[in-house]
C-alpha cells in the first residue's frame, strides 16, 4: 500500500513543477490589459501548482503513516488453538 501512496506522491510532485514552469513563464507575460479575462492564465497555473503541491503532501503523510505501520509489530496470534 505505501508504494502506491509514493507512486502517487512523485505524479503529484512530477505535475506540480510542471505547473510551477509554466506559472513562472505566464507569470513574465505581459499583462493584457485591466479588462482581462479572469481567472488570468497566471492564476489558473498558480492555483494547479497549489493543488499538485498539497496533493503530493497528502501522499508523502500516507507514505509515512503506511511504512510506520508496516515496521510496528504484529500482534501474536494462538498456534492450534481451538476455534469455538
Amino acid at each position: 500500500m505505501a508504494d502506491g501512496y509514493q507512486t502517487l506522491e512523485e505524479f503529484y510532485n512530477g505535475k506540480a513543477e510542471e505547473e510551477r514552469l509554466e506559472w513562472i513563464r505566464r507569470s513574465q507575460m505581459p499583462a493584457m490589459s485591466i479588462a482581462a479575462k479572469f481567472p488570468r492564465p497566471v492564476d489558473s497555473a498558480h492555483d494547479l501548482y497549489q493543488y499538485y503541491r498539497k496533493k503530493a503532501d497528502e501522499m508523502a503523510k500516507l507514505l509515512a503513516r503506511y511504512r510506520q505501520l508496516a515496521m510496528e509489530p504484529q500482534p501474536a496470534t494462538a498456534m492450534g488453538a481451538a476455534v469455538h
